[in-house]
């Protein structure tokens, strides 16, 4: 039964790898500091679990978002490196799913994560730059940007988002994110 359950949990990582464009990914914004509580609906206040993530254990989860209501994602909850966890299947708040900011190089010293007012759009309306495609944390305080709303559009995830620059809350649409809790996209 065991070994059932694994092949069963290797499987749906697998999908989870081939299939991007089916469910957008994700990780907990903060499930460390105060923990995520997982609702059986979208409307409800019934949790059936509290998700809490310890960096001393590395008992990191990764979240394929499954389809979305006015405040709450639909999730799938897997464990990050322990595949003896099932999986968990729930409703959780939009603001507890994050990524990275994460820019793309547009020279070899600078890299740009680009903000546009809707995912069709044809230019953005804020740019920010940076030496490292991955050092755009002083926008987020240091945090993974939430998932405020997302959109597939021209056979991408975008996310609408929320960055803060010269003291200033600025919300916008991007797909310079990272997914993976790690910050090792390319």
């Amino acid at each position: 039964m065991k070994k059932l359950l694994v092949i069963i949990i290797v499987l749906a990582k697998c999908q989870f790898i081939f299939s991007q464009e089916e469910y957008l990914s994700a990780f907990f914004a903060d499930a460390e500091t105060k923990g995520i509580p997982v609702y059986s609906n979208d409307t409800d206040n019934d949790i059936i679990t509290n998700i809490k993530e310890f960096s001393s254990k590395e008992n990191w989860h990764c979240i394929d978002i499954l389809e979305k209501s006015d405040k709450r994602y639909k999730v799938c909850i897997v464990s990050c490196f322990d595949e003896d966890e099932a999986p968990i299947n729930g409703w959780i708040d939009k603001e507890q799913c994050g990524v990275w900011l994460h820019g793309r190089f547009i020279n070899p010293n600078l890299s740009i994560v680009n903000l546009y007012l809707m995912p069709d759009q044809p230019y953005p309306f804020l740019k920010i730059t940076d030496q490292y495609a991955d050092d755009f944390r002083k926008y987020t305080n240091g945090k993974a940007v939430p998932i405020l709303d997302y959109k597939f559009y021209n056979g991408r995830y975008w996310i609408k988002t929320v960055i803060t620059k010269d003291k200033k809350e600025i919300v916008g649409w991007t797909i310079d994110y990272c997914p993976n809790i790690f910050h090792s996209c390319n």
